[in-house]
């Protein structure tokens, strides 16, 4: 079953020392949202209406990750608002929102499923105006400790509305670790990169670069 949770229940919990976790309302399925075809890959679907932010997510977990993923967490750039955290069924949530409340920062929504599989859409306050970029996250643990790693900073041509799909991969056959990723804005193609670790891709102008840079 897929829980949800807003803004104000993850305070809400927190402050009752998380007593009681997830409500247990079914997700709003999106019929038209994406399931990547790739290992690892996230197609994200964000728009403005009714006054109100409808924010859809498309997933495949990676079978060749060696630590377990124990969310998804996306935020609006430059503003840091944590938009939305997709949490595994099988991650401690507790300690993930004591965690995230620890570190100031509570999505606005949560949904807490399988990730093997995903396909979400959530519905919550608009970002700030100003925001133009999309930063996504993935959590691990490895049984100690967790480890978060920057995926990848998405530049928009506007906040009310975008649509994008990543696929990061590593590729440790060399033994170096060479990572890469692969980047659609909306249906169109940019390519493949093979660089660092973290990477910006600037829709619609679709190109690639590695590390932080500003887009046109």
């Amino acid at each position: 079953m897929i829980s949800i949770l807003d803004r104000s229940s993850v305070l809400f919990f927190s402050l009752l020392s998380l007593c009681l976790l997830l409500l247990n309302v079914p997700s709003a399925m999106a019929d038209k949202t994406i399931i990547p075809e790739d290992d690892g890959a996230i197609h994200l679907k964000g728009q403005v209406q009714h006054q109100r932010f409808a924010l859809e997510l498309g997933t495949r977990s990676d079978s060749s990750a060696t630590e377990t993923l124990q969310a998804i967490k996306i935020y609006s750039q430059p503003s840091n608002t944590f938009l939305f955290a997709l949490t595994s069924s099988s991650a401690d949530n507790k300690a993930l929102i004591r965690m995230w409340s620890i570190l100031g920062e509570v999505p606005m929504s949560m949904i807490s499923t399988d990730l093997s599989v995903v396909q979400s859409r959530v519905v919550m306050q608009t970002p700030p105006e100003k925001d133009n970029k999309i930063r996504i996250e993935k959590l691990f643990y490895d049984g100690k400790s967790y480890r978060t790693v920057h995926m990848i900073t998405v530049k928009v041509s506007s906040i009310d509305q975008f649509e994008f799909s990543v696929t990061p991969k590593e590729d440790n056959t060399k033994g170096r670790g060479y990572n890469w990723v692969c980047a659609w804005c909306a249906a169109d193609y940019c390519g493949c990169e093979m660089c660092g670790v973290e990477y910006t891709v600037c829709c619609p102008s679709c190109s690639i670069t590695n590390g932080y840079v500003i887009c046109p």
